[in-house]
């Protein structure tokens, strides 16, 4: 999990979001 990509950030978000 070297290379953070912003499709990551937006699952994350969705995911925190519940």
């Amino acid at each position: 999990m070297a290379s953070h990509t912003p499709i990551h950030e937006t699952v994350w978000s969705i995911l925190t979001s519940f």
